[in-house]
């Protein structure tokens, strides 16, 4: 039997970052103002009711016949699974992450959390966002914007192949994945060709 994955690109929302998430909120309202800010964050709460309703009669399709055990979930920056992984998803569910929520309702349903991230490469890039938004003026912010630059092509890339490891090395023959993956990820492209990919606009 086939191993299939539903592929979810996604727009994160402050709430998905923690306390980075919390001062990325202050400095994007600093640069496009406290009602552009808010209209930023009108247009992420509304993607997401879009994909919710997308997602879900999507899943209802293609878990009808094999039940919810067989769907097993792969979340950006999450780099733990199990009970671990259930617990963060809890914790930033609570802070109104309309993701972490979709995820945690899946899981009750039952699904499977998998770890889907390496940590040290999540560690080194929240440790560069960090920089950005902690930088005490304009000068320091431009320096540490231009690290980020730097190393954020050959960051992603590991942090891409990565996690296509993680869903072959998972995903058994009758499953379906569940991939929800930031935009600017290509995950796709390091997949090994078994696995059939199912976008989800």
């Amino acid at each position: 039997m086939a191993r299939r994955l539903i592929y979810v690109p996604i727009v994160h929302s402050h709430e998905d970052l923690g306390s980075v998430g919390e001062r990325l909120r202050t400095v994007g309202e600093e640069a496009m103002s406290a009602e552009g800010w808010e209209k930023h964050r009108q247009q992420i709460a509304a993607f997401w009711q879009r994909l919710r309703v997308n997602l879900a009669a999507a899943l209802e399709n293609e878990l009808a016949e094999v039940g919810w055990q067989k769907l097993r979930i792969y979340q950006d920056g999450l780099p733990s699974g199990g009970e671990m992984g259930r617990r963060i998803v809890e914790e930033v569910a609570k802070r109104e992450s309309a993701n972490y929520q979709i995820v945690k309702e899946l899981l009750e349903r039952g699904a499977l959390l998998e770890k889907t991230e390496d940590a040290a490469l999540l560690q080194e890039e929240y440790g560069l966002i960090r920089q950005i938004v902690a930088a005490p003026g304009p000068v320091q912010r431009a320096r540490a914007v231009q690290a980020y630059r730097r190393r954020s092509p050959t960051l992603l890339a590991e942090r891409d192949r990565f996690i296509a490891k993680r869903i072959d090395d998972s995903l058994k023959a009758g499953e379906l994945g569940l991939l929800l993956i930031g935009a600017y990820h290509a995950v796709r492209s390091y997949l090994p060709k078994d696995i059939e990919v199912i976008p989800l606009p």
